[in-house]
């Protein structure tokens, strides 16, 4: 039997072996999770991962220093590689060497032509490009790619002259301008044909332009426009390498964007496009004693882009080739065009204006 003494010694050991235990353990817990433990590293933030084709295009997107000429800024969109290949063909290319028809259908429709494609390659319809002829002028109201060798596909348009619609044959030309950015975002918001009437009674109104017909090609055909379109031209020069669209400012309000899968496919359509941002800024123009600053930054161009990121959107089948995709909100509309796995073209516009 052991001694009293022995149990008390052993006992005593014990809590002496625990007391120990007890303050490394403490002293472990301390260093690794108590208030001296070394930070975890920062919280690395990655941009939200591409949604969609449209969401992956604009992740790529780098915005280049301004260029301004009155009222009217354009910021050019470069990308660090190019982003699409295919070798598209445009309306204007189509016509002039007869690889397309254009068509009132049998039984003519103010809302709807009849076009086909007889070449091999693809060809782009983009929204907002005129249409002359027919019964009357027409404006194409979404992007529609052409297949080769296709069948005829029946093109939803607007009317873009009001006046005239008994005179006239069946067939169309090219109407050789794009509308201005106001009417093209009536016909992206599927707007009635009684607000296009209006909004190009307002254009004809606001350029001093006299049309009987009520036609939107007579504000182009106007001197006094056509001059000015010139002087834009010739002193808006944006690089075109790597440049595969742009984001248009008016009177300090962002006006629209339109950005393509390649820089070939928008250096052949930026003559028609910042004519059609002239038109809205010399309708527009205001004294620049008026402009508020600070004009906008790059920075902030690049904040009206990422708002695609938190768009909603929505997709149909094209009329021909590829898929409409929709978005809207926050702050953010635009439709775009998606064939194979690019975006052909995609055209953005503010929910409402954005000053700064």
């Amino acid at each position: 039997m052991k001694s009293p003494q022995l149990i008390i010694m052993k006992v005593f050991a014990a809590l002496v072996s625990l007391l120990l235990t007890s303050e490394a353990w403490s002293a472990y817990l301390e260093q690794d999770y108590g208030e001296h433990r070394t930070p975890p590293p920062e919280r690395i933030i990655h941009p939200p991962l591409p949604r969609n084709e449209i969401c992956g295009l604009i992740s790529r997107v780098l915005v280049g220093r301004p260029y301004t000429v009155k009222n009217l800024t354009v910021f050019p969109l470069q990308l660090a590689r190019p982003w699409g290949h295919a070798d598209y063909m445009t309306l204007d290319e189509g016509l002039s060497r007869g690889y397309i028809e254009i068509l009132e259908e049998e039984h003519p429709d103010v809302r709807s032509v009849l076009v086909r494609n007889i070449s091999p390659h693809y060809v782009l319809f983009m929204a907002g490009e005129a249409l002359g002829g027919g019964k009357q002028n027409r404006l194409i109201s979404e992007d529609v790619l052409l297949g080769p060798h296709g069948r005829p596909v029946r093109v939803p348009v607007y009317c873009i002259e009001k006046g005239r619609w008994s005179e006239g044959g069946r067939d169309f030309r090219s109407g050789r301008f794009m509308a201005p950015s106001s009417v093209r975002g009536l016909a992206q918001e599927k707007a009635s044909q009684r607000a296009l009437w209006d909004r190009v009674s307002g254009l004809l109104g606001e350029t001093g332009t006299r049309s009987e017909n009520e036609d939107l090609a007579a504000v182009y055909e106007n001197e006094k426009v056509a001059s000015e379109i010139a002087s834009f031209r010739r002193d808006i020069r944006i690089p075109f390498d790597e440049t595969v669209g742009c984001v248009v400012v008016v009177n300090g309000r962002i006006s629209g964007a339109d950005v393509f899968s390649s820089p070939e496919l928008f250096r052949k359509l930026w003559g028609k496009l910042l004519d059609s941002y002239a038109v809205d800024a010399i309708a527009r123009e205001i004294p620049s004693r008026e402009w508020r600053e600070p004009w906008p930054s790059e920075h902030e161009i690049r904040r009206f882009l990422d708002r695609v990121f938190r768009a909603s959107f929505r997709e149909r089948d094209a009329r021909d080739s590829g898929r409409i995709v929709e978005l809207a909100g926050p702050e953010i509309d635009g439709e775009g065009l998606v064939f194979r796995g690019e975006v052909v073209h995609v055209h953005l516009t503010p929910q409402r204006e954005v000053r700064f």
